[in-house]
């Protein structure tokens, strides 16, 4: 199995975590942990963390809005429980989900590149 397949296996993307801030935050139980991937929520290293603290909900939150989606799923013990595609939600949540990730209001520097784009 090469690399691209054993990624896409065991993590759900492609590539390797990037991006780590420091968003650990001791004083939660479960703590938050923050990085970015390629393409796809990284469901399986969500799925395996779920497992090594059993009954401890581990709450994974993704999104592209490049491609505009946007889910967040939560697992116990290794299993999927519950399942949330905010991409399929009205515009308000959506934005205000994907703007709480982000840490900054993607969509007004989207609006601002598009009419930088319309200048030039």
């Amino acid at each position: 199995m090469c690399w691209y397949e054993w990624n896409r296996a065991h993590w759900g993307t492609k590539w390797n975590a990037e991006s780590h801030s420091e968003c650990v935050e001791s004083s939660l139980p479960a703590g938050l942990v923050c990085f970015d991937t390629a393409w796809t929520p990284a469901g399986p290293i969500a799925a395996a963390l779920s497992r090594l603290v059993p009954g401890e909900p581990i709450v994974l939150k993704a999104c592209d809005p490049a491609m505009d989606w946007a889910v967040s799923d939560t697992f116990l013990n290794g299993e999927l429980v519950k399942k949330r595609d905010l991409s399929e939600e009205d515009g308000t949540t959506y934005r205000e989900f994907v703007t709480e990730l982000m840490g900054e209001d993607f969509f007004d520097h989207e609006a601002e590149d598009d009419l930088e784009g319309e200048a030039a």
